[in-house]
């Protein structure tokens, strides 16, 4: 049986910039920067921000407005993948997503001391929303809380996590699966 899945086309130059999966409904999750580059090589005339507005504006089409589940994912990667803007919080010394604006609508998971070290990135789509590496966040709860197996980070994650469905709520993605994984109808 195969899998149909919603993705940027032409499929053959923008496949190979899948860099993950979203784990909440199976969308395919794109580099977006390297999505850019392959528009202006499709489009030479284009500008690097008309290729930008190009391909937001497809996913956005594509996705309908609707700001939780997505059939496509545009992921701007932060040059640090492990976070955005590194601050160091005096109580823990660890890491943290920095100049984070209070009032912003985005939500980060809590708690943030050794959770933002799992951000690796937001949405280029109009709803900008947080997007976190699965694995990395295992990694940080195990981490933190020692007592916790890999198993009870991953039923965490995944019933508190990827089971709630609010606009502006963070994306969690496998990068550790590449599109060679994926079961694709190619139709």
């Amino acid at each position: 049986m195969s899998n149909t899945r919603t993705r940027l086309v032409p499929t053959t130059t923008f496949d190979k910039y899948v860099v993950g999966e979203d784990l909440k409904n199976g969308s395919l999750v794109y580099d977006f920067d390297a999505c850019v580059e392959a528009y202006i090589n499709l489009y030479p005339e284009a500008s690097p921000q008309e290729a930008e507005e190009a391909l937001v504006n497809e996913a956005d089409e594509i996705n309908e407005g609707d700001d939780i589940d997505r059939s496509i994912v545009l992921l701007k990667k932060y040059s640090n993948p492990k976070h955005a803007r590194p601050k160091t919080t005096a109580k823990s010394g660890r890491t943290i997503l920095g100049g984070f604006d209070e009032n912003d609508e985005r939500i980060l998971l809590e708690n943030r001391d050794y959770l933002d070290q799992a951000v690796i990135g937001e949405l280029a789509n109009s709803d900008k929303v947080f997007v976190y590496d699965y694995a990395l966040l295992v990694e940080a709860m195990c981490e933190e809380t020692e007592e916790w197996t890999v198993e009870d980070a991953i039923e965490w994650i995944d019933y508190n996590t990827l089971g709630t469905y609010v606009p502006k709520y963070p994306l969690v993605v496998d990068m550790d699966i590449s599109i060679d994984d994926m079961d694709l109808d190619n139709t």
